[in-house]
């Protein structure tokens, strides 16, 4: 993406930080994503293959949280990429205005942050 016009290097400073936090932030929804599905994948392996209800049950009752939980991360990220796909199509390269789109990207670094550390 390039900012049309002169970015005050404050302001691409900024840009660099919010756009290397969503990075990270996304980066760290895929892996506890891939560890929610394990969690799943446990759980079921405990009933099927070992015959443990108990570890079953343990799964059924975290599951529901753990469901919102992979929803939220998954959501947040699929909402970040069609509204970048919407907004930006791929024929457009630029962005008319440097402090909206630091605004945007500020808006989907806290999108990403988890809801029990806001």
């Amino acid at each position: 993406m390039k900012i049309r016009g002169r970015v005050d290097p404050t302001i691409g400073y900024l840009i660099g930080t919010v756009r290397g936090s969503i990075k990270g932030r996304i980066h760290d929804a895929i892996e506890r994503t891939g560890d929610i599905l394990s969690l799943y994948d446990d759980g079921l392996a405990g009933l099927g293959k070992k015959g443990n209800a108990a570890e079953f049950c343990r799964f059924l009752l975290e599951a529901p949280g753990l469901f919102i939980e992979l929803g939220n991360a998954m959501g947040m990220i699929s909402h970040i990429v069609s509204y970048w796909h919407y907004q930006f199509w791929p024929s457009q390269s630029e962005v008319t205005n440097v402090e909206e789109f630091l605004d945007l990207l500020k808006d989907f670094d806290l999108s990403l942050f988890p809801s029990g550390n806001r």
